[in-house]
């Protein structure tokens, strides 16, 4: 049973799913699991059927989530000071290659062309369902980015809410731009390249920099320069600009900060709307928020993005 519940005091959200603790746990064992990972070549059986798949031999692979966020099972509301509702959705994992180790530092560009179109399509399938209001697309790298299987995969999940914390994205922006008729995030990319302090890499279609407010160390943000809020209208061409793009940032995280774990994730929505602009977040998990943080919500950054991109450009 999945349950949306509010903090009537802070105002957050929680999906309550102990479904996910049933989830099986493979980092650090020895290496002869590899036989019976689930995700790999000729343990097909150990997932639910595939929704999609490219290659054949298959290369990436789309099935069900066994241990979903969302099960979408009804519960008794609660009202009051402690209220909740039921949620639908989806969760689906996508493999993103069939070597068990096929990391995307490790890719070739054409293997993250791939890996890119597989995203678009899931994030297309997931929006024709009418309850659904967002779509994630995630990546955990590593046990402390929250990976609990070591065979290189990401996950998609929809909700028919849209998150506070995008909800409150949406509203600035849609403020910003009725104000001054012009997207915010266009605005914030055109004095990033007018100062030039935080720029990591950019390409013809793409830009990379650490945000003016960085929340943990070292983390980045990707943006097409072009204005766009629907990630999966991307060309080809763009896509591979992408592609080469994030090979040269992550192998550049690899190198530098020694193989750290990290979270990528696909901020973007479902339409072409002139005050969103889709990006791309990788954040490498090399601190966690200690007591001030979570008694505050001030967040602590021991790096600042000045210096993040004096060391990852």
């Amino acid at each position: 049973m999945s349950n949306l519940r509010y903090d009537i005091l802070t105002g957050n959200t929680v999906i309550i799913s102990e479904n996910r603790a049933k989830r099986p746990f493979d980092i650090n064992l020895d290496k002869n699991h590899l036989a019976t990972c689930p995700f790999c070549p000729g343990n097909e059986e150990n997932t639910p059927p595939h929704l999609f798949s490219k290659g054949t031999p298959w290369t990436i692979r789309v099935v069900p989530n066994k241990y979903p966020a969302l099960n979408n099972e009804l519960s008794e509301n609660q009202a009051g000071i402690f209220s909740s509702e039921n949620i639908t959705g989806s969760h689906y994992v996508i493999i993103d290659s069939d070597k068990h180790y096929n990391y995307l530092h490790c890719m070739e560009p054409e293997e993250i062309v791939s890996l890119i179109c597989t995203y678009s399509w899931v994030m297309k399938e997931l929006y024709k369902e009418e309850t659904i209001k967002y779509v994630q697309i995630f990546k955990n790298y590593k046990k402390e980015g929250g990976s609990s299987l070591e065979h290189s995969h990401s996950q998609a999940v929809s909700l028919s809410f849209i998150p506070k914390q995008i909800q409150t994205q949406l509203d600035n922006a849609e403020g910003y731009y009725k104000e001054n008729n012009t997207c915010l995030f266009c605005k914030m990319l055109q004095m990033e390249k007018e100062a030039n302090t935080r720029i990591i890499m950019e390409s013809d279609d793409y830009i990379a920099f650490a945000p003016y407010a960085s929340l943990l160390p070292y983390e980045f943000s990707i943006y097409p320069k072009s204005h766009s809020s629907n990630f999966s209208n991307m060309t080809n061409a763009q896509h591979i600009s992408l592609s080469i793009l994030i090979k040269k940032l992550l192998f550049k995280l690899y190198e530098v900060l020694n193989n750290p774990a990290y979270n990528l994730y696909i901020n973007s929505i479902n339409t072409e709307k002139g005050s969103f602009h889709w990006n791309i977040r990788i954040v490498p998990r090399i601190s966690i928020q200690a007591g001030f943080e979570l008694s505050t919500g001030v967040i602590l950054n021991s790096i600042s993005p000045e210096k993040t991109k004096a060391i990852l450009s």
